[in-house]
Order: structure tokens, then sequence, then C-alpha cells
């Protein structure tokens, strides 16, 4: 049987070996907090140290209207595996393949996977869906911004607002460039460019 069950964790190794990791070219999975046994500064820095997660923004909506508009946008630092081209700090990128995807799959046990990869329940289609609420992923990361900002200032020497705005700037315009490179054809883009534009 290829399929593994770890609590809420599920693993198809039939189906993810068909699939060659889409999901995993495109970028690292997301932890959640209770990964992590501390998230005390000096702790997570000698995790990220060992050079396998990053440290990423997700952009959600501020609040809503009463015509279910967003009001803004608010930008939450959140862990992530780190892409295998991208720094400690990636807030905003286009993101690429996985440090972790190998020919034979993912490095890392179901057990100590990054629980956003492990909850991805597979299809036979190949379109994995998620089986964790992301508002409630993003809610619990939001407690634990400050020593987040401390991070991205430790690694940058700059404040994490900077740090995205300059990242962002730059993906856009490799994103752009790529584009204008393959005559416009957004199928000869990768599946992460794609999602910039």
């Amino acid at each position: 049987m290829s399929e593994i069950k770890i609590g809420n964790k599920l693993e198809d190794k039939s189906i993810c070996a068909k699939c060659g990791g889409k999901c995993c070219k495109k970028s690292g999975c997301g932890y959640v907090v209770s990964d992590f046994k501390s998230l005390k500064f000096n702790d997570l820095k000698e995790k990220l140290d060992e050079g396998n997660i990053s440290i990423k923004s997700v952009s959600i909506a501020k609040g809503f209207n009463n015509i279910n508009q967003a009001t803004g946008i608010e930008n939450v630092l959140v862990l992530k595996a780190r892409s295998f081209d991208k720094n400690v700090v990636d807030l905003f990128s286009a993101s690429s393949r996985c440090k972790m995807l190998t020919d034979k799959g993912c490095k890392y046990n179901l057990e100590e996977r990054p629980s956003l990869g492990g909850l991805l329940i597979p299809e036979k289609n190949f379109n994995c869906y998620p089986n964790f609420n992301q508002s409630e992923v993003v809610a619990d990361w939001k407690k634990h911004q400050d020593v987040l900002r401390k991070l991205v200032k430790h690694y940058t020497g700059r404040c994490a607002e900077s740090v995205y705005s300059s990242q962002y700037i730059y993906a856009c315009a490799g994103v752009i460039a790529k584009y204008l490179l393959v005559g416009g054809n957004e199928d000869k883009l990768d599946i992460a460019d794609r999602e910039v534009l």
C-alpha cells in the first residue's frame, strides 16, 4: 500500500510519483506554528540557519465591507520550506522548486514534513486539496509577528515592509522580462511565474 497516514497528514506515494510534485515544483510547503517546539528568536534563528526554511509574507484581507469587498490588505509573516534558489528571507518572489524535492519525492518523511504539505490530500487528478483552514493558520502566525520581524531585520538589516517592497518589484520585473522573452505566451512560463502575472 502506498498510502501513509499520521494524524491528519496523508501521503499517497503512488499519486505523488505520477504527479512528479507539481506543487513542490512551485514552492516549498508551509509550516504551522505547532510544527516548532519553540518560537523564541534564538531557537528559530538556529532552525533558519540550517538552510531549509524561509520567512515568507502572506497577503490577507484586513476586513470586509457590507458588500464583501476587502477593506485593505495586510501582510503576515510565516515560515515555509525553502525553495532551492531562495534566501532565508523570501517575502515575495516567483517561487521555485522546493529544496526538499528529490527524484524520489520529498526528503522529509511524512512526520517531519511541514504540516501544510502533509495536510494536502492527494487526488488522482493531481489537484491536491488542503485539509486545513488557511485563515486559522495565518491567525496563529499573527501572534508571532514580533519575533519574525526581528529575524527579518537580523538577516537583512531592513524592516519587513522595505524588504517586501523591493522583492515585489524585483519579482514582477523578472516575470515581465520572461513573459516578453517568450513572446507573451503564458503557457511557456512556469507555474510560479504565471501566478505573479
